[in-house]
């Protein structure tokens, strides 16, 4: 229903009652910003008796309300109540008028400040700031405002929509921060911060504020679908303003622990080269995640920022700002050039007298609202202004310091969703502590960083490195999204010896992608013969290219969006989707929509509509339907001249004699009642009747019911002539011909010297009788398949399946060794694989590499066993003949290996984090051909080895075996306890033990293990399978007292 908009202003006494309802003032404007403070400008002539409500001094306080109606009665929307806080004029204006300007209602919280001294750090990098540990913004917020309104200050008029627990919508906090504040720090801006960090929303309700949980849709409501607003409809105005000042192509990022790379932008324009940007990001220290927290710095810098100004209408339309949508609120207006899905960022009203109620409001776009909020969660995490930060101190060096620092407290965790470089969502998670001052015997120690660790969220999961920072956050990225991981933090000492304590484990959830690409381009819909053809040129709705993380296109069919129904879901980029089978004449409608490969959903583009095209061409028609006309005519008349000249007789017998005139013909009918000849009356007797003629009507014809017998012609509106045979069906046994034009064929055989998409040489697809042919746009030839077998290509990939598990063959398979910097190129088998719907993070491969991009021309076989999810256990395999450096030859210039592994975290560079077996075959003339069968973990390696050169076999690890088959046997025997063994004494036979072998013997040897060098030890007994003797004698002049051992070793033998 239409409706008008109306506004009207309202006086309070500050933080006290309502004065009443402004006289119309000279003019107006003021300002609803969501997330911000806006503003108020009124104007007023002192002389007209309307502004009483002002005659009084600024430091009297005055509010003043903005009342919006429909014509249902007035209401103050959120954010609309302001404080007075200035006056100008000049004191020679004879109309006495006076600007007044003013403030929203949350500007105050900038006159309440952190003020409390008693809550204090007294000692360590924080001395002197205000902690909060793993606080939500509720209990910040409210601890402060409770202070300050206890000190008398603003809070004593404002009110609070929310608590220490729940947010405004009644909802439990989502988020958590460990915060650090300096005294005088106001509270806007520590609102302001939270706000940044991804913490919170905000606005104000009279002198209430509110606050909630980010991007809560009770505060930010989804009305794309009610609220549609169109030009000269609702819009009067849609004024744009673009530059390129602030675009950049390519970014230098630092980061912690001598993190330095550049990360590029194809996408950005470089009409004069590429421009170049630079960004410091603290508390960030993998590269994972700083290319995450850059993409979006990337992607907002390559294109002109999408935030719009649009005039309203407000007179006789179905929506109004601040009645039917507010600041915060997801609406439909157009943007560049369509309608799209924009929030509201500002509303803006103004009135001047004599020209009525304007409006106006700021949008911004999905993209660019996504990259502001990404830009606020990286300004909480890599500013360093808000969050905590440590510096190492310096004191007297301690040789022997062994003090354990305390464990980090208030550890919480932030998680976040990123578009990695492979196109696929990941997941960053973001950790923040408070600072370590203290050993745990609570005296000061010296912080140099801290390390931080991550692992899944479950039982008997290995912890990985997230990196480390001098710094109390860290961010590291590659997670899976959806996960629940477990985070823990220890301080590292400057200079004492000893690691920190474990912080308390900090379980958090990996947020996982949400935000669906663009909206495509509208589709170009075309029709001919029968077949409707939709094609799309892979571009947005902008004319840009879709977004990394783009999977598909779906095709829908319907006149309205809500209406759409999905025909089609495989389109991976441009090109074009045909429907056949549709009625000749009918007119449908169709969309399309992105989507991304975590499955998210862009709306529905333009619509465009076809009407589906005849299978003959629409002159053929006309020319036909004139033909027919032209027969009916001729018909017709011949009809006239024959009446009353001649007979004709239609019946199964001969007609009788008498009567006959020459020329009267009998068409003779069969059984079923078709007229099988035709004959004529010569006078004497009926012949058979042959006709010539320049053109034949044959009866019926007209309405399409033609049969000639003997030779069978059975059709429908057929047409001879001109070189053509126009018909809706035409049925033969052979057709022989030079070109055959038609929009689709359906039968059993065809038979020909070639079919081809294309007359143009090299071009298309062409198939003749010994072999099928295919090229590419740049008419390089990519398939032959010869009929004899002997010698056929297809180039490119290939799957076995469009989706789901399916191998896939390469020929541009790439490589690289995990945690190195070097890649390899070749050709690659790959069994791709899903959990549900979800990509294993490495499927099972087969691959020949045969470049590298340090040694260059090399020969390599590889299988991986592939893995569900990263740092999952995994096993592969490498044959392998590679030069030493680029350009070796020969058995000096090339080593040959086989490498077989299997470890239990194949993502992790660092050895010491993982276990691992490996098997290690190694033809090398240099060093010597050699084999080594190893396990390795933090601890170090087991294993063994033989190298030919130096003629040794390595052994490592302690002795052990395989039951009943042992090859050695040791121990280390107490033979004696707490004895004497007077000069003399024979140490008498005594049993060794073991379970015995299957198969084979034993033969040992032994000696004593005592500091008394009299006391012999021999074997005896010996060549049996699970036992031997030993029996000694103590040759001394002196009785030995104490504890007696024997070492004995064994071997099995056949």
């Amino acid at each position: 229903m239409a409706k008008s908009l109306h506004a009207r202003l309202v006086a309070y006494k500050p933080f006290g009652d309502r004065l009443g309802v402004l006289a119309e003032p000279v003019s107006f404007s003021a300002s609803m910003v969501h997330n911000d403070d806006g503003a108020i400008s009124l104007e007023y002539s002192l002389l007209s008796g309307d502004a009483q409500a002002f005659d009084r001094e600024l430091t009297d306080g005055l509010e003043v309300a903005v009342e919006v109606s429909d014509g249902s009665g007035y209401r103050e929307p959120d954010n609309a109540r302001f404080a007075i806080t200035g006056r100008s004029g000049k004191t020679d204006d004879r109309t006495k008028t006076i600007t007044y300007s003013g403030q929203s209602i949350g500007w105050l919280l900038s006159k309440a400040e952190n003020n409390d001294s008693s809550h204090l750090i007294a000692d360590g990098d924080n001395k002197g700031k205000r902690p909060f540990y793993s606080s939500n913004p509720g209990t910040i917020l409210k601890t402060l405002l409770d202070e300050n309104r206890q000190r008398g200050g603003v809070a004593t008029g404002l009110t609070l929509g929310f608590d220490t627990a729940k947010d405004a919508a009644g909802s439990n906090w989502a988020k958590k921060y460990t915060l650090y504040y300096s005294l005088g720090t106001d509270l806007q801006t520590i609102l302001d911060a939270l706000v940044n960090g991804g913490g919170c929303d905000w606005r104000t309700s009279g002198r209430t504020l509110k606050l909630w949980n980010a991007d809560s849709a009770a505060l930010s409501r989804d009305l794309s679908k009610s609220v549609v607003l169109q030009l000269a409809r609702d819009i009067s105005e849609a004024p744009f303003e673009e530059s390129i000042a602030d675009l950049a192509s390519t970014i230098l990022v630092e980061g912690d622990n001598n993190l330095l790379f550049r990360m590029d932008n194809q996408a950005a324009p470089t009409p004069w080269g590429k421009w170049e940007s630079y960004s410091s990001q603290g508390g960030v220290s993998d590269k994972d995640t700083a290319q995450a927290f850059m993409q979006s710095t990337l992607d907002d810098a390559a294109r002109v920022r999408g935030q719009y100004t649009r005039d309203l209408v407000t007179a006789n339309v179905d929506n109004l700002p601040l009645i039917d949508y507010r600041v915060g609120d997801w609406i439909t207006a157009p943007t560049v050039s369509h309608g799209e899905k924009v929030r509201v960022q500002e509303i803006d009203l103004s009135m001047r007298q004599n020209e009525g109620l304007s409006a106006s409001i700021a949008l911004n776009d999905i993209k660019y609202d996504a990259s502001v909020r990404q830009a606020k969660k990286i300004k909480g995490i890599t500013g360093g202004a808000a969050l905590a930060g440590s510096e190492s101190g310096t004191t007297a060096s301690s040789d022997h310091d062994h003090r354990v620092p305390k464990a980090p407290q208030g550890l919480i965790v932030q998680t976040d969703a990123y578009i990695g470089s492979d196109g696929y969502a990941r997941g960053l998670a973001t950790a923040l502590w408070s600072a370590v001052t203290e050993a745990t015997d609570n005296t000061a120690i010296e912080i140099s960083n801290y390390a931080v660790e991550w692992k899944l969220h479950k039982d008997g999961a290995p912890w990985h490195s997230a990196g480390t920072t001098d710094k109390t956050q860290l961010g590291f990225g590659g997670l899976d999204c959806g996960t629940r991981i477990e985070v823990r933090v220890r301080a590292v000492p400057t200079y004492s010896d000893k690691l920190g304590e474990w912080s308390e484990v900090f379980v958090a959830t990996v947020e996982s992608d949400t935000t669906p690409c663009s909206v495509p381009s509208k589709p170009i819909v075309s029709s001919k013969l029968g077949v409707v053809t939709i094609h799309w040129d892979g571009k947005t709705s902008t004319g840009a290219q879709m977004e990394p993380d783009f999977d598909h296109i779906e095709v829908g069919k319907g006149a309205t969006a809500a209406g759409m129904q999905v025909i089609s879901a495989t389109q991976a980029g441009q090109g074009d989707y045909v429907i056949t089978g549709l009625a000749i004449g009918s007119r449908h409608s169709y969309a399309l929509r992105s989507v991304d490969h975590a499955g998210n959903k862009s709306g529905w583009s333009s619509i465009a509509s076809v009407t589906v095209a005849s299978v003959i061409p629409q002159e053929t028609l006309d020319s036909i339907n004139q033909d027919i006309a032209k027969a009916e005519a001729e018909a017709k008349a011949a009809k006239t001249t024959a009446d009353g000249k001649n007979k004709v007789f239609t019946q199964t017998a001969e007609p009788a004699h008498a009567g006959l005139t020459k020329g009267d013909l009998w068409q003779k009918l069969d059984s079923s009642g078709h007229i099988s000849s035709v004959n004529v009356w010569n006078g004497t007797k009926f012949t058979a009747y042959s006709l010539v003629a320049d053109s034949l009507l044959v009866p019926g014809s007209v309405n399409g019911s033609v049969l000639i017998k003997d030779g069978t012609v059975e059709a429908k509106n057929i047409k001879i002539g001109n070189g053509e045979i126009l018909t809706e069906l035409l049925k033969a046994r052979k057709i022989v011909t030079d070109d055959v034009e038609a929009g689709q064929f359906k039968g059993y055989v065809f038979t020909g010297a070639i079919f081809q998409s294309s007359e143009a040489d090299d071009t298309g697809m062409k198939l003749n009788s010994s072999s099928l042919r295919m090229w590419d746009s740049a008419h390089n030839q990519t398939v032959y398949l010869d009929g004899e077998g002997k010698s056929n290509v297809l180039t490119g990939t290939f799957q076995t399946r469009v989706s789901g598990h399916r191998l896939c063959i390469s020929p541009d398979f790439k490589a690289s060794i995990v945690g190195g910097t070097e890649t390899f190129t070749g050709d690659g088998l790959e069994f791709l694989a899903y959990k549900g719907a979800t990509k294993y993070y490495s499927h099972p491969t087969i691959s020949s590499l045969i470049q590298s991009n340090q040694v260059g021309e090399m020969g390599e076989l590889d299988l991986w066993s592939g893995r569900v999810a990263k740092h999952d256990p995994a096993a592969f395999l490498r044959l392998q003949s590679k030069p030493r450096k680029r350009g070796g030859t020969g058995a000096q210039g090339i080593k040959s290996e086989v490498f077989a592994t299997a470890n239990t975290d194949y993502d992790e560079p660092d050895a010491s984090k993982k276990s691992s077996a490996s098997l290690t075959l190694s033809g090398d003339s240099q060093q010597g051909s050699n084999v080594w069968l190893e396990a390795v973990n933090g601890n170090g390696s087991v294993g063994i080895g033989a190298n030919i050169a130096t003629g040794y076999v390595y052994l490592g690890g302690y002795l052990g075996g395989i039951t009943n088959r042992f090859t050695f046997q040791s121990t280390n025997w107490r033979i004696y306890q707490n004895a004497t063994l007077a000069a003399d004494f024979t140490v008498p036979q005594t049993t060794w033990s073991w379970p015995p072998a299957k198969y084979g013997r034993y033969y040992g040897v032994c000696n004593s293990d005592l500091n008394w060098g009299s006391i012999f030890m021999h074997v005896c007994n010996t060549g049996g399978a699970g036992s031997l003797q030993v029996m000694g004698y103590n040759a001394g002049n002196g009785a030995f007292h104490g504890d007696m051992y024997v070492n004995a070793f064994a071997w099995l033998v056949k």
